[in-house]
Parts: C-alpha cells; structure tokens; sequence
C-alpha cells in the first residue's frame, strides 16, 4: 500500500527541535559535524537498531536529504511516526 510521511528541512528541526532526532551518516562525517542530542546510526543499520530509537515521532537526517529519505521510509515501514529532513546540512550549520 502506499504511504507518506511528513517532510521538512533544518529550519523547522531548529524551531521545533523535537525530542527524538536520528542521524543516518556515517559515524566520520557525525564526528567532523553533528547536531546536539541526536541519535547515530547509519542508514544501513536503522531495521537493525530500529528498537532502539525510543517512542514517539522521530526526525531523521542525513547531510543532504537522500538517506534520511531512505531512513525514514524503513522506519515509518516499521509504524514509526517520522519526519524526513531534508537540505543541506553544512549549509545549515553555517559550513
């Protein structure tokens, strides 16, 4: 069946800074640049690690908006709430 899920860009994660925030990079590009209080894990891993993210809607990202895409689409597949972030990470953070 087909599904959709809410999708945004850094502006809206900064205003409303939800509780649950997933980076999907990989774990080198987390350590040159991250957002506060988000949770790692690679795109490759999300099924893997999915019972991990705790409860309640989830904001997913990436550096550009390509894997959080895919992240998101697993997860909410999972009957996770999620929204995909999309943009340019860098940009955002003034990079």
């Amino acid at each position: 069946p087909l599904a959709s899920y809410r999708v945004a860009d850094f502006k809206a994660l900064e205003a409303e800074y939800p509780a649950i925030i997933v980076d999907v990079r990989d774990p080198i590009e987390v350590a040159a640049t991250s957002l506060p209080g988000t949770l790692n894990m690679h795109v490759s891993t999300v099924i893997e690690w999915a019972d991990s993210i705790p409860e309640g809607e989830v904001w997913v990202h990436c550096a550009s908006g390509l894997r959080g895409l895919v992240a998101s689409s697993l997860l909410q597949r999972q009957g996770r709430d999620v929204v995909a972030v999309v943009g340019d990470l860098g940009r955002h953070l003034g990079g």
